[in-house]
């Protein structure tokens, strides 16, 4: 089961690059100025130049903070300059701009995703317990029906009940089911209780999004290629 566990965390974690992650319903406009500063920043972080990288969104946000309606542009810069503080090694600032992103339940994109990173800063600092909590509590909270992006949250979720001795946690069953319900992978009835059997499920899933995410990547290579 361990085994198991480890290897589908590895492939949910293979997260897309980070200029795509925020969830953001605004107008276009300004959505696609901050992509374009979000791409620009990225290159300067490739080239190791996290302190810039982070700056440009930053300079960015103050250009544009009277458009900033609910906080929502303030939010999506401070989840990316976490993911590039995250990126830069150091782990605690990274915690503390993540935990600085006000997210609202009914955003359940945005909201799981940044739970999830302030969940795998934590077990990689070794605290397991804060961050077991964390994702129980984030997903008893958001509402909305399951999406394929749910699979690297549950797949973490499950591999840290398991470390911290809670066992297959009783509200994770129709969870697990649902989320591989939609990578095309159905639990039977008669195994909807069934530990190994939901993590078999798991398992396969995240081989449904490795396969997925490496064809990704070709397409991408070909229209690169295509394109020079």
């Amino acid at each position: 089961m361990l085994r198991l566990l480890h290897q589908s965390r590895l492939l949910a974690d293979e997260r897309v690059p980070h200029v795509n992650c925020a969830y953001m319903s605004e107008p276009d406009n300004l959505r696609n100025a901050l992509y374009g500063e979000l791409v620009r920043a990225s290159g300067l972080e490739l080239q190791g130049d996290f302190a810039g990288g982070i700056r440009v969104l930053q300079e960015f946000l103050d250009r544009h903070s009277v458009q900033d309606r609910d906080g929502w542009l303030r939010n999506a810069v401070r989840f990316h300059q976490g993911c590039m503080i995250q990126h830069s090694g150091d782990m605690e600032d990274a915690l503390r701009m993540f935990r600085s992103v006000e997210t609202r339940p009914e955003d359940r994109l945005f909201c799981l995703l940044n739970s999830y990173c302030i969940a795998d800063l934590l077990d990689d600092m070794g605290r397991e317990r804060e961050a077991y909590d964390e994702l129980s509590h984030r997903l008893r909270q958001v509402g909305g029906p399951p999406d394929k992006s749910d699979l690297k949250i549950v797949t973490l979720y499950i591999d840290l009940a398991t470390r911290v001795g809670e066992g297959f946690p009783a509200d994770a069953w129709d969870l697990v089911r649902n989320v591989v319900h939609e990578w095309g992978i159905q639990v039977p009835e008669s195994q909807a209780r069934n530990p190994e059997a939901l993590i078999a499920a798991l398992d396969a899933a995240n081989e449904r999004f490795r396969e997925a995410a490496v064809h990704e990547r070709r397409r991408l290579d070909v229209e690169g290629s295509s394109t020079q």
